[in-house]
């Protein structure tokens, strides 16, 4: 505070004289200052003023030096004793600094070592790890080799041991060395020769039905790791040939039979050897497919009773599939694509015989039905389909040419003003109990076949009644009868 009252004094006195008011000037330049004083030509003047100015601030100073004496006496000693301190603090960072530096060495030699320890250590575990591998890789190769003499019967063992055998290999680690190497070669070719036997094993379990080859054959790709790759090709390429025996039943082979007119311009597909080619290939297709699905159902069984011994879970929870209801979707939507694009030859033949493509239809369905409900198989349920649509264009053909079949004969029996004659009463009779009995074996079928023959009677009786004779000779009954009562007589008891 005196310091800073000190210079407002003195600042004070210097601006109110012009020659040193100059000096106080924010933007004093002393260059400018001088020339300026050259070109007014009052240097002495100007030196004589500079020079009291300076005898001024030098009083200025003597007189606050000695009013403030022993402050500034006392200033400077804090300033000494400051720089006291600062030695003192310096001296104890730098032996605390040498002390850090001491602490760090005695640990810095054990660290190191400790490190190069733990380094050698996960080295010799390294080196243990493959030695015990090593070792384990040629024991499974000698026991290999004895159970490939063994062959199909010790498939199960054998996969078992290419299973460890994989393991142990890991991603190839251990190329290079030479006992592993020598023997490398050989247990690749094994294995797929044991591949090769497991897919004859799964073939030949699969055609006859046996879950215990089955059985063998899916743990020995479960065990290499294959299994749903294999499983999942199985199915695809069953369902593949579902549509492709289709084809070749209703498209392929068929049109040699269909094609070309017989003479008089009668379709060659209107013969009875036209459509019993079609049948048979229809029947032996049939036969296909009902074999494929007894596979289908074996292999779905087999999967759900076997269960996977590391994850305890089914092998088809494993394989994430479902091979009944895949296959029995894949023949509806093959019925569904062939039968939409039939050509017109199978497609003539399809709708003069509908109830025998009805009861194909039906007794696969009926056939996949009655498979399911034993054990492994509790909780299957086929696909939620109409396989009725896929014959709705055939059905509405049939039943309008058996209303034809039926009403075509009335029609002639009663084409004339006579009575129907007993030959002609029982040939309507004869086609109304065949296109019945064409239906039989489907409730709903017969139930429309049987409207077509309730219009068929309903015209009958129509036409009857227009025979008849309503006349009043027909009321006198006291004399012999008349030619008007015989006529009545006879359309009444269906002459």
């Amino acid at each position: 505070l005196y310091t800073i009252k000190f210079e407002m004094d003195v600042l004070e006195s210097f601006a109110v004289e012009d020659d040193l008011a100059t000096f106080l000037d924010d933007n004093y330049n002393a260059e400018t200052y001088a020339n300026s004083i050259i070109a007014l030509s009052s240097v002495a003047q100007t030196l004589q003023a500079l020079q009291v100015g300076v005898e001024k601030l030098d009083t200025a100073l003597e007189q606050h030096v000695s009013e403030h004496y022993e402050d500034l006496i006392n200033q400077a000693t804090g300033m000494d004793i400051l720089e006291e301190s600062l030695a003192i603090v310096k001296t104890r960072i730098n032996q605390l600094q040498r002390s850090m530096g001491t602490i760090k060495k005695r640990l810095s030699e054990p660290y190191h070592q400790m490190s190069t320890r733990t380094l050698q250590l996960s080295r010799l575990q390294k080196c243990c790890d493959v030695l015990r591998r090593v070792t384990r890789i040629q024991y499974l190769t000698k026991r290999l080799k004895q159970q490939l003499e063994g062959g199909v019967k010790e498939i199960t063992k054998t996969s078992q041991t290419f299973s460890e055998l994989q393991y142990l290999y890991g991603d190839g680690d251990l190329a290079g060395i030479d006992v592993i190497d020598r023997d490398l070669e050989w247990v690749m070719e094994a294995r797929v020769n044991m591949e090769n036997q497991a897919q004859q094993l799964l073939s030949q379990g699969l055609s006859s039905l046996n879950q215990n080859q089955t059985s063998s054959a899916l743990q020995v790709f479960n065990s290499i790791g294959t299994l749903r790759e294999v499983v999942t090709t199985h199915i695809e390429t069953t369902c593949t040939s579902i549509q492709e025996g289709l084809n070749s039943a209703l498209h392929g082979k068929l049109e040699q039979s269909f094609s070309g007119v017989a003479p008089g311009g009668v379709s060659l597909g209107s013969t009875a050897a036209s459509r019993a080619s079609l049948w048979s290939c229809l029947d032996k297709w049939s036969t296909q497919i009902t074999a494929q699905y007894n596979q289908m159902h074996v292999l779905h069984r087999t999967l759900g009773r076997r269960r996977d011994t590391a994850s305890h879970r089914t092998l088809l929870e494993e394989c994430e599939v479902t091979p009944i209801q895949t296959f029995v979707s894949a023949v509806h939507s093959a019925l569904q694509e062939e039968l939409r694009n039939v050509n017109s030859a199978a497609k003539q033949a399809l709708n003069l015989e509908y109830p025998k493509a009805l009861r194909l239809v039906m007794s696969l369905w009926a056939h996949f039905g009655e498979k399911l409900g034993v054990e492994g198989l509790e909780n299957v349920e086929l696909p939620k389909t109409n396989v009725r649509e896929v014959l709705t264009t055939f059905q509405c053909t049939y039943l309008a040419r058996s209303l034809n079949r039926l009403l075509d004969p009335v029609n002639m029996a009663f084409s004339g003003k006579g009575v129907p004659s007993q030959a002609e009463m029982e040939g309507l009779v004869r086609a109304m109990v065949s296109e019945v009995t064409a239906a039989r074996g489907d409730q709903e079928l017969k139930k429309l076949s049987s409207s077509n023959v309730v219009k068929a009677v309903r015209d009958v009786l129509n036409k009857c009644e227009g025979l008849f004779y309503h006349g009043s000779s027909v009321n006198d009954i006291s004399s012999d009868p008349n030619q008007h009562h015989v006529r009545n007589i006879q359309v009444r008891e269906g002459h």
